[in-house]
């Protein structure tokens, strides 16, 4: 009998669900807050509400990688807070690093998590959607980064102002760049100008078309080997002894 692809939500597994939501929230409202400077402190909240919820679904039995994450995030909160409240530029920097460092590890254990074997719940596929939205953002910090310490490295062909460069080095901004590479849509509107902005937007693009491939292939085999199991466990053969 062949059986669901996907199985019943066990208990207590709801964390990934409330942070699938999370996300998929900070992409609805980022532009809207990001707007002033009233604006960009409720997106910080918003994004700090986001990276605890990240660290609430990484509860288990790792409890120094739980650890690690909740020290990186709540660094990168008060770095990011120093920055808005205090006018320390210099923070911010400091701040990318912190939040590229804890989307590593966080990604890094959801995704051990989507392809350890098991049974393909729904928690599994709504951890894998966080996974690939975590390596979004992470590649955004990363061009925020590029941008800081290289003014230029992206450009807006259809911004010239004096501006753009501050537009650009504005992580809603870059986000929007980010994923536009990560799923090779690739609008045109920003653009990477210096070379190593080119290369690590090519290796973005690269990685988010591994990662579904070889995340579908995964989870296909995993299935497969789930059905291959339940069959062997309820039909067993029964075959005559040989005369």
């Amino acid at each position: 009998m062949a059986e669901r692809v996907i199985e019943a939500r066990p208990e207590g597994e709801e964390r990934c669900t409330v942070l699938l939501v999370a996300l998929l929230g900070l992409f609805l409202l980022w532009p809207l807050l990001g707007l002033g400077h009233v604006g960009s402190a409720l997106l910080d909240l918003f994004v700090s509400a986001a990276l605890l919820l990240t660290v609430r679904a990484l509860r288990g039995p790792g409890r120094a990688v739980f650890r690690a994450a909740l020290a990186l995030s709540v660094l990168a909160i008060v770095t990011a807070a120093g920055s808005h409240l205090l006018g320390v530029a210099s923070l911010l920097p400091l701040g990318h690093v912190l939040g590229l460092l804890f989307f590593l590890l966080t990604g890094g254990t959801l995704l051990k998590r989507v392809l350890e074997p098991g049974p393909v719940t729904a928690n599994r596929l709504e951890a894998a959607i966080c996974g690939y939205l975590l390596i979004g953002l992470g590649w955004a910090l990363v061009f925020s980064l590029m941008e800081h310490f290289q003014p230029g490295a992206f450009h807006d062909p259809a911004g010239g102002s004096p501006e753009s460069h501050a537009v650009l080095a504005g992580f809603p901004h870059l986000i929007y760049y980010s994923f536009t590479t990560l799923t090779t849509l690739g609008f045109g509107d920003v653009v990477p100008r210096s070379p190593f902005a080119r290369s690590l937007s090519t290796l973005e693009a690269v990685v988010g078309q591994l990662y579904l491939a070889l995340l579908v292939a995964r989870l296909v085999g995993l299935h497969i080997a789930r059905i291959a199991a339940s069959e062997q466990t309820e039909c067993p053969a029964h075959r005559e002894p040989a005369q």
